[in-house]
């Protein structure tokens, strides 16, 4: 008796079934989940620029904060004093030895 010789493809698969690539209910599940992925990004881009619309106002409230005071300090110096900065919480005197500010907390 002969043996036959079986190939891979003498073999039955489900390959030779429907592709489930072509049902149409998976088309639809697999369109359902690229909208929901896009509606989520989406959402990540708008709140990304909220967030560049708030880092950028913060910013220029720095900037204007900034020239403030500078103003400040070229006035303090235009009247012919040294600028001397309010500590806030300590006192600050010029020392006159050292040429520099002097903190007491």
């Amino acid at each position: 008796m002969p043996i036959t010789v079986r190939h891979p493809h003498d073999f039955p698969t489900l390959t030779r079934r429907q592709n489930d690539a072509m049902v149409p209910h998976k088309i639809y599940v697999q369109l359902a989940f690229l909208e929901l992925e896009r509606t989520r990004h989406e959402k990540e881009r708008e709140r990304g620029q909220n967030r560049m619309k708030a880092i950028g106002a913060r910013i220029r409230q720095i900037e204007s904060k900034k020239a403030e005071l500078l103003a400040s300090v070229a006035e303090q110096e235009g009247k012919g004093g040294r600028f001397v900065p309010d500590a806030g919480r300590g006192e600050a005197s010029q020392n006159s030895s050292k040429g520099g500010l002097e903190f007491r907390y």
